[in-house]
């Protein structure tokens, strides 16, 4: 600090020096001058050393009203003192002494000494550049000059000293807002522009010549710059722009020749010819071909011609024909169309080459940079659709950066590779490359060097580190059987990463932003890969992770915490399979949570200041899931309880909500849920966060009412006992929160729904004949026929038809008796009929036709019987009109249930229904017929029992003796449509 203070006060005295010697004028003073230059431009002014700016500014208003532009001397270091203090120091110029600046160094070009104008250039590209866009300048009268200047010495002019001009042309290109809409720039735009097309459409010149690439560059983006500008200039000179273009995009390419730039032009489009056709025969029968004669003169003309030739009809022509057509199918023929799928396809796998031709550099910026392009190519790249081994082409060029001595590198290279386990779908070779076990193949011998033993397993910096084809050593076998024993590599690098020594080797760890990436590389694998990465090495991970949630950098604690949550539910998901068979013993995922709960994600919630941490402490506990949960000490269950629901009183949003979410999660295990104590708990933290003044706890609050009272119906299922140790006010009560959210925001309003259909399920009849629960449930009808039918969003309206679905099972909410309202079904059931048939969105109307098939009698259906035939009938009758392409994929769905929905209202149907049905039976029946037959054919068994129940209940109603003659002819024709093949 103590050299940036002298440098200061020694600038001020030099200027303070320099300042009076101009006002004094006296002889001899222009060696004093020239001394006081030196001194100023010997500073260091990449560091602050300025701190009067009026000072500096009168400097040099100063200089350039003094130093004479003719001394070349003193012009050479005043430009070089100029470029300094606006380049490095930051000097805003403004006002008259921005213009003096300006004209000064118009005047210095004048000079014939080609360094003198080199720093002049250089100090007037500055002063364009950094006030392009504070200050309004003379743009007019710079480019004419800078203009005037090339012109006159073209043949003199050096390379260096173009590329400056032009630099300084293409600056008054950008122009500030103040400009465009003060003055008319639109000539000295155009004059710019011929300049850049004058030096652009020049012959061919050394391309391999930096400072000519310089130049080419500078008139490109200037001539940018103009057509942005001045829109009208594009109009005019549209073919000679588009000629550059066309020259400049193919610069540099190998094997391709340099074209001068030519002004393109409308091509004449021609109009294709029509083939003609040829009319096929029937029959066997040909026409008769005449033999046109070729006249005399004709003959003449033909050498060695003779009178069989000429009159043969055209034979050498036609025997031509026929050679071609006998071997027309034989190999590939060239086509003058290729797919844009194959064109994209090539073009992804050059992308892929050239990247890896990028990574023989040694540059850090050029590795990180490169390795960041992989990891979009391989995000934007289906692989499942490309040539197989490109994926593990991809993996093997990245491998060896992984033991790169830069910490950048390892991260970005982890980035990449973290990219390629999210690709979906998930690829066999990826899996086979990946499980592969470290070997001393790659290793970090040193600081400086990677040591790569085998192209196989890392591709290296020669040139096999492109070209190789990664084919299988003699020892592949070998290598695999051993290798799956071990450890994948990838899992080995980011545990070392993390601190956990492995082999006794195994010694060092990462840096910070190196142990971030190795714990979103574990996040990743457990959502895809568990079961063969993450499931066999639970010991080695939970050392791990124990270990980074105890460490002292919070960020660290953080993404550690999310990556137990990621397995967690990984875990949860794999033991909840019952399909497959769990290969490693629960008690390695029991001693995996034992571990962390022993006291590293225990004490995540001791951070009173931070928020984030408890928060996703939180997350880690929802996510244990039921089998390892029953199966922890009784004293850690009880942590954890405890833990959650002091977390729901915390001042902070965010671990509120997510608390009350962990115990929604919690409340849906089997021991928790036969907890009458903690269910009630739970119940009354949801009630009070559900009226929370913030909008992400009372979003996260409905969804855990929601699964709450899902838990809620799936014990009522199990035992009537336990549900009826939940009171009916407690019942009642939520049942109001949920009418109340459903007035909410969508994303509470969706979830209160879904609550609102289960906690009508649970409604008994004893509740009913208090005077709350018929005015309540009433209102409940009426919230979700008004979610179903009104609102833009579809997830809400979707949950409010399943949800109807839910409550209409509920045998006891049909006792007319108890309502005030007789006729509560009357909106629900014409709601959910005009939903299934016209409604846009397919995913409603299924969930509407869902509803329409649970009520469980006959009686429950009242005078909606008919109705609910006729609207069924016609839904399935509209599904072929789609308005929005994107609900065809729900077509066949939403013809399933409309078939489930009729074959379970066929189950009630009685004698005196079959004449009421029979017109609207003939008029849908050929339809009902097709899509019957299609959806018989496609349904599991598993899925088809209303339908085979349906059939059941046809043959038992044909057994009916009151059934007359007309009555069986309308009832053969139903069992024609739910089994075809009769």
């Amino acid at each position: 600090m103590a050299a940036f203070s002298d440098n200061s006060e020694i600038f001020s005295n030099l200027s303070s020096k320099i300042i009076n010697l101009f006002l004094r004028r006296t002889e001899g003073n222009q060696d004093i001058i020239s001394k006081t230059l030196d001194d100023l431009n010997s500073l260091n002014y990449r560091y602050p050393i300025i701190t009067n700016p009026t000072e500096a500014i009168l400097l040099v208003n100063q200089c350039c009203s003094f130093i004479p532009t003719d001394d070349g001397i003193l012009v050479q270091k005043y430009s070089q003192l100029l470029w300094n203090l606006v380049r490095h120091q930051n000097l805003l110029i403004e006002g008259k002494t921005l213009t003096l600046a300006i004209q000064w160094c118009l005047s210095g070009l004048q000079t014939r000494d080609k360094n003198v104008i080199l720093d002049v250039l250089q100090a007037l590209d500055t002063i364009l550049r950094s006030n392009i866009n504070k200050q309004i300048i003379p743009v007019g009268h710079v480019v004419r000059e800078l203009c005037k200047f090339l012109q006159s010495r073209s043949e003199k002019c050096t390379l260096e000293i173009t590329l400056l001009v032009l630099q300084c042309l293409e600056a008054c290109t950008t122009i500030s807002d103040d400009q465009k809409a003060g003055s008319d720039l639109h000539r000295p735009l155009e004059l710019c522009s011929e300049t850049f097309l004058n030096h652009l459409t020049k012959k061919a010149t050394d391309s391999n010549d930096l400072v000519t690439n310089k130049i080419l560059q500078t008139c490109l983006v200037g001539l940018q710059n103009v057509v942005l500008q001045h829109p009208g200039y594009l109009l005019t000179e549209l073919g000679t722009i588009l000629g550059v273009i066309k020259t400049f995009m193919l610069l540099g390419i190998k094997n391709v020749d340099y074209i001068i730039p030519q002004k393109l032009m409308p091509s004449a489009l021609s109009i294709p010819e029509i083939p003609s056709l040829t009319r096929e025969k029937k029959g066997g029968k040909l026409t008769k071909q005449k033999k046109h004669r070729v006249s005399g003169t004709q003959k003449k003309g033909k050498p060695n011609a003779c009178e069989h030739d000429t009159t043969s009809g055209g034979y050498v022509p036609a025997t031509t024909l026929l050679d071609y057509n006998s071997d027309s199918g034989v190999g590939d023929k060239s086509t003058s169309f290729t797919p844009y799928s194959v064109v994209l396809g090539r073009m992804i796998t050059e992308l892929h080459r050239s990247l890896s031709l990028t990574l023989h550099e040694m540059s850090i910026p050029v590795l990180t940079q490169a390795l960041k392009c992989y990891a979009a190519l391989v995000q934007a790249t289906p692989y499942h659709r490309m040539s197989s081994k490109l994926m593990t082409k991809v993996i093997r060029n990245v491998k060896p950066f992984l033991y790169h001595k830069d910490a950048s590198v390892q991260v970005t290279a982890l980035i990449a590779l973290g990219c390629v386990l999210s690709s979906e779908p998930v690829l066999p070779e990826t899996t086979e490359a990946m499980l592969k076990s470290e070997s001393s193949k790659c290793k970090q011998k040193n600081d400086d060097s990677l040591v790569v033993d085998d192209v196989d397993d890392c591709a290296s910096f020669n040139d096999s580190f492109e070209y190789a084809d990664f084919e299988e050593p003699d020892n592949a076998e070998e290598d695999e059987s051993h290798g799956n024993l071990g450890i994948p590599w990838l899992l080995k690098r980011c545990l070392t990463n993390l601190g956990v020594e492995i082999e006794e080797t195994d010694s060092s760890k990462g840096a910070a932003p190196v142990k971030l990436e190795s714990l979103q590389i574990l996040s990743v694998m457990s959502t895809k890969y568990f079961e063969k990465f993450i499931l066999p090495h639970l010991s080695l991970i939970v050392k791990a992770l124990d270990g980074a949630l105890m460490d002292s950098y919070i960020d660290l604690k953080l993404h550690a915490g999310r990556t137990v949550d990621f397995i967690g539910q990984a875990m949860s998901k794999y033991l909840s399979n019952e399909d497959k068979v769990i290969e490693v013993p629960v008690t390695q995922c029991v001693h995996f949570w034992k571990t962390l709960l022993n006291k590293s994600l225990v004490d995540l919630f001791q951070y009173e200041e931070n928020p984030v941490l408890r928060a996703v402490a939180c997350d880690c506990l929802g996510s244990i899931g039921p089998h390892i949960f029953e199966q922890l000490p009784r004293d850690k269950q009880i942590l954890c309880v405890t833990l959650l629901f002091s977390c729901t009183r915390d001042g902070e949003n965010s671990v509120k909500g997510a608390a009350v979410r962990a115990l929604a999660i919690c409340v849906t295990y089997p021991s928790l849920r036969e907890d009458t104590g903690f269910v009630l708990d739970t119940a009354e933290a949801i009630y009070r966060t559900l009226k929370d003044e913030h909008l992400s706890v009372r979003e996260k609050a409905s969804w855990s009412l929601g699964n709450l009272s899902g838990a809620l119906v799936l014990s009522s299922k199990e035992s009537k006992e336990a549900i009826e140790e939940i009171s009916s006010e407690m019942i009642l009560k939520l049942l109001k929160a949920c009418i109340s959210g459903a007035s909410d925001n969508d994303k509470v309003k969706m979830n209160c729904v879904r609550g609102i259909g289960n906690l009508l399920q649970l409604v008994t009849e004893e509740m009913l004949k208090n005077d709350p629960f018929p005015d309540t449930v009433e209102k409940a009808f009426g919230v979700l026929v008004k979610c179903c039918t009104t609102g833009s969003n579809m997830k809400v309206r979707w949950n409010s038809c399943y949800a109807l679905k839910n409550a209409m099972q509920n045998m006891h909410l049909y006792k007319k008796s108890y309502f005030t309202n007789k006729n509560w079904q009357v909106p629900v059931f014409n709601a959910l009929n005009e939903l299934v048939v016209s409604f846009k969105n397919f995913k409603v109307r299924i969930n509407a036709a869902l509803a329409l098939s649970s009520p469980k009698c006959r009686e429950h259906y009242d005078n909606f019987y008919y109705s609910v035939w006729t609207a069924l009938l016609k839904a399935m009758e509209n599904s072929g009109n789609i308005e929005d392409f994107n609900e065809y994929k729900h077509r066949d769905n939403l013809v399933e249930q409309i078939c489930l929905s009729l074959g379970h209202l066929t189950t009630f149907l009685q004698v005196e229904d079959l004449l009421q049905l029979q017109s609207t039976l003939q008029l849908y029946e050929d339809s009902l017929k097709t899509h019957m037959s299609k959806v018989t054919e496609r349904l599991v068994p598993e899925k088809s029992t209303q339908l085979s129940e349906a059939v059941y209940a046809l043959n038992q109603l044909e057994k009916r003796k009151e059934l007359d003659e007309n009555g069986r002819q309308v009832l053969e024709r139903f069992k024609i449509v739910f089994q075809p093949d009769i």
